[in-house]
């Protein structure tokens, strides 16, 4: 009898069928990522995302075809999945939340898509998210659509479009005044106040008539008052004095200024303090008292230098060099000139630096004429010219060791 021999192979086993792919898997393996949004937002009946996704990316095509792209230009909306993904999520949410009737919800995803869509080149996407939230029929007050409405207020206000930054800031401080804006809101109001605080300030400069530029500076005014800023307090008085000054009503300006003065003491404003001294040397110039416009122009310098504000610091020094040159003091101009030309070089102000490299030239060579011709007759001005050639020095370290 033969022996049954006992077999040691693995037997494998049986395999199951392979699984067919579906239509949708097969779907998403051959098309592009925005058909298959636009096919899933179709297919749960969220039309309205649909078209607005649909929309924007033709916009996004047109913008970008009226534009001159470079090479090295972010690529087109339609290839960008992190974006396309970003738009469908919120679009999709907000849809829902709105049928759900949760307006406030459905402004907080459009918020969101705004603040998504941060940098410059996303900037029309951006205003457009912003827009749609802060324009909404329903959840205008909410908390997300006056968020939206501050950054547009204040959009427009950088962009100066001072009209349209003030009728946002006017429309959400209106809606707080009726209470109709909830309490998560107010924390937001100072910054419309501030909008609407400047575009006073700038509408009014820019006013035809004297009455109109009264009207909006009081309301300015009055703004910084409710904000109880001393600052801003400041300000409105200071642009209330100046336009008191054109209306030659001296007075009135001096008080004005008095009290702007107060102001920016209180607030430790030293920007604003060097700002009124300038304007009250403009006025002691306008009476015809030239030490009083030398001291306050001083004044003002001695604040910018000890604030380190540079720019004001080059403006203040440049006007008292030529103050000082009227005069004959050429002295006084050379050192003057000297400070505001080592001050513009360090805030890269080149058109103040070249005045003020003129100056110390002109001022040097008066100070020879001085020296070498008695009684202090001048040279004619082709005998100045070659003084100035002579002197001319470039550089910082250069005119400093004159």
């Amino acid at each position: 009898m033969k022996r049954s021999q006992i077999s040691f192979r693995t037997r494998r086993a049986p395999e199951e069928p392979a699984r067919l792919p579906t239509k949708q898997e097969i779907a998403a393996l051959t098309s592009d990522p925005v058909q298959n949004m636009c096919v899933e937002m179709l297919q749960r009946g969220l039309h309205r995302s649909f078209s607005e996704l649909f929309s924007l990316l033709q916009a996004a095509r047109t913008q970008r075809k009226a534009a001159a792209f470079t090479a090295a230009a972010a690529p087109p909306l339609e290839e960008q999945e992190d974006k396309l993904e970003t738009l469908k999520l919120r679009l999709t949410r907000a849809e829902e939340a709105g049928r759900a009737g949760s307006w406030s919800d459905w402004c907080r995803q459009r918020l969101l898509l705004a603040q998504y869509f941060s940098s410059p080149d996303n900037l029309w996407l951006r205003l457009h998210f912003y827009h749609s939230c802060a324009d909404a029929e329903q959840g205008a007050t909410s908390a997300p659509a006056t968020e939206a409405q501050v950054f547009l207020a204040e959009f427009y206000l950088q962009t100066d479009d001072v009209e349209k930054a003030k009728q946002w800031a006017e429309l959400s401080l209106k809606r707080e005044g009726e209470g109709v804006l909830g309490r998560d809101c107010r924390t937001l109001m100072p910054r419309f106040s501030r909008v609407l605080f400047e575009a006073n300030l700038r509408l009014a400069a820019a006013a035809d008539d004297h009455d109109t530029a009264l009207e909006l500076l009081q309301e300015s005014r009055r703004t910084a008052g409710k904000l109880e800023d001393k600052s801003l307090e400041g300000r409105a008085n200071l642009h209330l004095g100046r336009l008191h000054l054109r209306m030659t009503r001296h007075d009135s300006a001096e008080q004005l200024f008095e009290s702007a003065k107060e102001h920016f003491l209180s607030a430790q404003d030293a920007g604003g303090l060097a700002e009124l001294y300038r304007t009250m040397a403009e006025f002691s110039e306008s009476k015809g008292n030239p030490d009083e416009v030398i001291e306050f122009l001083e004044k003002s310098a001695e604040i910018c230098e000890s604030s380190r504000l540079h720019s004001e610091l080059a403006d203040v020094t440049m006007t008292l060099c030529e103050i000082y040159y009227r005069k004959g003091q050429y002295d006084r101009v050379r050192e003057v000139a000297l400070k505001c030309f080592d001050v513009s070089c360090k805030a890269g102000l080149t058109p103040v630096l070249l005045k003020a490299q003129t100056m110390v030239g002109i001022s040097s060579a008066q100070l020879l004429i001085e020296k070498h011709v008695s009684g202090g007759k001048s040279f004619s001005p082709a005998a100045l010219d070659r003084l100035l050639k002579r002197e001319k020095t470039e550089g910082c370290g250069e005119l400093n060791s004159e």
